[in-house]
């Protein structure tokens, strides 16, 4: 279908008010979410790309995390990350005076935080699950009608 007729049926069934979608709809790139009452926070969004095609269009999309939260995971690797690295320097001077490394103990500490970080978002992504299909639904039936 030709990118135009998508965007108007998209915004005619984001504007229902049974619908648990909400997003924003442009003639490139639409993004969707789960509404504000029904989301958590291991909900999912759908960002699609429009690609006019052939007299049609192509999509290419992706589902991640919202914002949010993809910015305080980055930023919980990236405290973890440079704790680690300052532990090491200071226990590598610690080392070069003849004194106990205890702060080398940072880095497996690190190493399990990181792991503790990896398994946290796993597990928000199986928590989500059902929110993907109802994007991915909610996507096909615009698509289908």
């Amino acid at each position: 279908m030709a990118p135009d007729e998508l965007v108007r049926r998209l915004t005619a069934q984001i504007e229902q008010a049974d619908t648990t979608v909400r997003g924003l709809v442009t003639a490139q790139q639409f993004d969707l979410a789960i509404r504000r009452e029904d989301r958590h926070f291991w909900s999912p969004q759908l960002v699609v790309h429009v690609t006019p095609k052939d007299g049609g269009c192509s999509l290419t999309g992706h589902f991640g995390p919202n914002p949010n939260m993809w910015t305080a995971f980055m930023a919980s690797y990236g405290f973890v990350v440079c704790c680690a690295i300052t532990g090491t320097f200071y226990g590598l001077s610690q080392l070069m005076l003849d004194r106990y490394p205890w702060a080398l103990w940072s880095i497996p500490v690190a190493i399990i935080a990181i792991a503790m970080i990896y398994i946290a978002a796993g597990v928000g992504q199986r928590l989500g699950r059902d929110q993907v299909d109802v994007l991915l639904r909610f996507l096909e039936r615009a698509v289908e009608e």
